[in-house]
Order: structure tokens, then C-alpha cells, then sequence
């Protein structure tokens, strides 16, 4: 079994816990960051760091929304 860093221990730890609480806030990201106790900003960096954010193609651009959630 290979050792993973603490970085990626973290990582998945983080990912899980944010996939969680999407889940369980029936995707509503200012309710997730709530359950989390982070702003919706640092859900939204952790999302982003995390490859959790989806573009969606759109007339108006390049919005994101998070992997797993409702939108």
C-alpha cells in the first residue's frame, strides 16, 4: 500500500466533507458553506482547488456550478 502526503490525505478529507454537505443541502452552496462552517467564498476556492466546479456552456458564458449539486 502506497503512503499518500498529508496534502492529499487533506484533499480527500475536504472532498468528501464538501460533497457531503451539497448532498445533504440538496445542492445549495449557501447552506453547504453553513453546514461546513466556511464562507460560500472558501466553498467556492475549495471547489475550485478541488476540481469540483463544472463549467456549463451558456450564451452568457463560462458560469460554474459544482459537481454533484443542484446548481
Amino acid at each position: 500500500m502506497a503512503l499518500q502526503t498529508l496534502k492529499q490525505i487533506q484533499a480527500d478529507a475536504t472532498r468528501t466533507a464538501i460533497r457531503q454537505a451539497l448532498q445533504a443541502a440538496d445542492g445549495n452552496r449557501t447552506l453547504a458553506a453553513e453546514l461546513l462552517g466556511i464562507s460560500r467564498a472558501k466553498l467556492y476556492r475549495h471547489l475550485d482547488e478541488l476540481g469540483l466546479l463544472q463549467k456549463t456552456s451558456s450564451a452568457g458564458g463560462g458560469s460554474r456550478k459544482p459537481l454533484g449539486g443542484r446548481g
